[in-house]
């Protein structure tokens, strides 16, 4: 991935990888977009818990210097450092590493270029602690028709917002509620 060995011009790692990497970690989340993630991965065998991180690190490992250790350390990445090669590993022994690496690629040229409209790096600073009393949480999760025991066990607004700098708004599966005329005006009222 350093030097792009899957794209059509392979080339090595400027002068300023370093620099052009750091700007590239605040464009990206800790772990890959769902629907990014959903795109690179094999069909079978790669759990989305594994591979959302790792392919957010090899996003910063195209055309940079560093090694998936570092890549982690930007993105905060709740991963082990032995995570990087066992997923190349594990996707390069089923045929999938050469397919898989251009999409990040194609993905890391487009974020160098055309940047992202959320600083993942501000986001993953944050302190989500203090954001909404747990009764609110509560509340509002009622309020939407969802149950807050499926954002988990120890479900609170900062664990769904730190999901948030993760690259996912929602940590379940579920789309919120779209509103509608009736439901509309309802939540000032909150």
């Amino acid at each position: 991935m350093r030097y792009r060995t899957a794209d059509r011009m392979p080339r090595r790692p400027g002068r300023s990888a370093a620099t052009r990497v750091a700007e590239r970690a605040r464009k990206i989340p800790t772990q890959l977009w769902p629907a990014w993630s959903a795109r690179l991965s094999p069909q079978n065998g790669a759990l989305s818990r594994t591979i959302r991180p790792a392919l957010s690190c090899y996003l910063l490992l195209i055309g940079g210097t560093g090694d998936f250790t570092a890549a982690a350390r930007l993105l905060h990445a709740p991963v082990e450092d032995r995570l990087g090669s066992h997923m190349t590993f594990r996707l390069t022994k089923r045929d999938h590493f050469q397919g898989i690496s251009l999409g990040p690629s194609a993905l890391a040229d487009y974020l160098d270029e055309e940047g992202s409209p959320i600083d993942y790096d501000r986001r993953r600073t944050v302190d989500y602690r203090d954001l909404l009393p747990l009764s609110t949480w509560r509340q509002l999760c009622r309020y939407i028709g969802s149950n807050p025991a499926e954002y988990g066990a120890t479900s609170s607004p900062e664990r769904c917002c730190s999901n948030d700098s993760a690259g996912s708004l929602h940590p379940s599966p579920r789309p919120p509620t779209r509103p509608t005329r009736r439901n509309c005006g309802q939540a000032a009222d909150l």
